[in-house]
């Protein structure tokens, strides 16, 4: 049964019905149009990689021709563990800390934080690369909430930054983490058609983040190492607590394993005959990434007077339409704590705006394109929300409900897989993001402010697919 009119009125209609219907949607009263489709059928595929994942290295998988659409690729990652078996068990209802009531875990949405880059090649040539922390980033924005939950809990996502959170996140169960098609937007998207493309190789690289990096606590001490540690094993609340027994060292515990799981899609030989006849282009969304460094000296301290602003230009060097620019400030502390998503200073940042103390590295923003304004100075709440909801579909928020501190830029509205307003950097002169810092205090565990700022960009190019050969149609992007 189906609620579309044109369907509940083909089950009833009696006699002449083409006298009646139409398929031309603007005289017909039945809006619903009916026009031929191909039969397809589909299988899901587990692709195992070329060479064993290990920590900080790249590992690959060579893409089959299996079927005639690839889509939907998720990485299925079983993550090691270093509590003993007995203590994986108590884990699950009790808790398992350290000597002296420490916990530790993996970071928070760890499925994506693990992964550094992903890289998609086309015989010798990088088509696309993504960065596991942008798609992490654009989770919670992007994606409906019930979807975005349901993503969540499958990529390592715990609101419990407890001392009993992070202790359930040190024996996670098999983790399930969403690919962006390898940048491919096809509009009504049928997946990539790799039925055109027989006689070329792609190869999927993935660069992972070295273990150490993704260890938390729960005191947020810094390079948090758990390994070959006693532990502290107490099955339920009022139960006994056993110390007879030790976290594994790294040497004997198990080996990473990650797969790729794809749909692939089969459809008739006269399909498949039209598609390798056709000149097909596509949208096709490229990633760009880069790094700034913010020393000590250059912050405000924390103190009066807090009339004193500083602002650090940044050269912007993409290419490329870009549509969006995403940005954030994570400072060296939390990043060597394995705190990722932590994109706030201590408590004690003053903001002279609100009169108070607000945790936030930078409190306006803007954009100059040959020594003029392209985007005026505005104050980071309006790239934290306003353009999020406009760009996006909501903010990204923390676990505590707060603002995430991850500012959008865009230069048009929501893209539904197609750029709905560009700006092309590839012939921009001198552009430059200049952001106005906060008043910031000393991270008492390292006593230093020294901070990274972490800029992503969204472009656009075009895939054409003709004679049974992939091209990107602009080389400068």
């Amino acid at each position: 049964m189906t609620s579309r009119s044109g369907g509940l009125l083909e089950l009833v209609a009696r006699g002449k019905k083409d006298v009646f219907f139409t398929s031309n949607p603007t005289v017909s009263f039945i809006h619903s149009v009916y026009r031929k489709a191909a039969p397809f059928s589909s299988e899901v595929y587990v692709l195992k990689p070329r060479n064993n994942p290990e920590w900080g290295k790249w590992f690959e998988f060579e893409y089959e021709h299996r079927g005639d659409f690839c889509k939907n690729l998720y990485l299925l990652i079983d993550l090691p563990t270093w509590l003993p078996r007995s203590a994986v068990s108590a884990n699950q209802s009790g808790i398992v800390t350290d000597a002296s009531g420490v916990t530790y875990g993996y970071c928070d949405d760890v499925g994506f934080q693990m992964l550094d880059r992903i890289q998609f090649f086309q015989d010798q040539v990088l088509l696309h690369e993504a960065y596991g922390e942008m798609l992490d980033w654009k989770l919670a924005a992007t994606y409906p909430l019930g979807t975005s939950l349901l993503v969540g809990a499958e990529i390592g996502h715990y609101d419990d930054t407890t001392v009993l959170g992070i202790s359930r996140a040190a024996s996670p169960s098999q983790l399930r983490v969403p690919l962006p098609l390898l940048g491919w937007q096809a509009l009504r998207d049928p997946g990539f058609p790799s039925v055109c493309l027989r006689g070329q190789r792609f190869r999927i690289r993935i660069l992972l983040r070295p273990f150490s990096d993704l260890i938390v606590a729960s005191d947020g001490r810094l390079a948090p190492k758990p390994w070959g540690i006693p532990l502290r094993i107490q099955r339920t609340k009022t139960g006994a607590v056993d110390t007879s027994q030790t976290s594994l060292d790294q040497t004997v515990m198990k080996n990473l394993v990650i797969s790729l799981e794809t749909t692939q899609v089969y459809v008739p030989a006269d399909v498949q005959l039209f598609l390798k006849s056709q000149t097909l282009r596509f949208p096709y969304r490229t990633l760009q990434f880069q790094q700034y460094t913010i020393a000590d000296n250059q912050f405000v301290p924390a103190a009066p007077p807090y009339s004193t602003t500083v602002q650090i230009p940044l050269a912007v060097d993409f290419i490329g339409s870009v549509s969006h620019l995403l940005f954030a400030v994570r400072s060296e502390t939390s990043t060597q704590a394995g705190q990722r998503l932590n994109l706030r200073p201590p408590s004690g940042s003053f903001s002279k705006y609100a009169g108070q103390y607000a945790e936030q590295f930078i409190t306006s923003a803007r954009l100059t394109i040959a020594n003029l304004d392209r985007v005026k100075p505005w104050d980071v709440a309006f790239f934290r929300e306003a353009t999020a909801y406009w760009k996006q579909t909501a903010m990204t928020l923390t676990s505590a409900g707060l603002p995430a501190e991850i500012y959008s830029l865009t230069f048009g509205g929501f893209d539904h897989g197609a750029p709905v307003g560009t700006l092309n950097l590839t012939r921009a002169s001198l552009p430059v993001l200049t952001l106005t810092l906060a008043p910031t205090p000393y991270d008492p565990r390292t006593i230093s402010r020294k901070a990274y700022v972490l800029l992503y960009a969204e472009s656009w190019n075009v895939f054409e697919i003709a004679g049974g050969k992939g091209r990107m149609m602009f080389d400068d992007s």
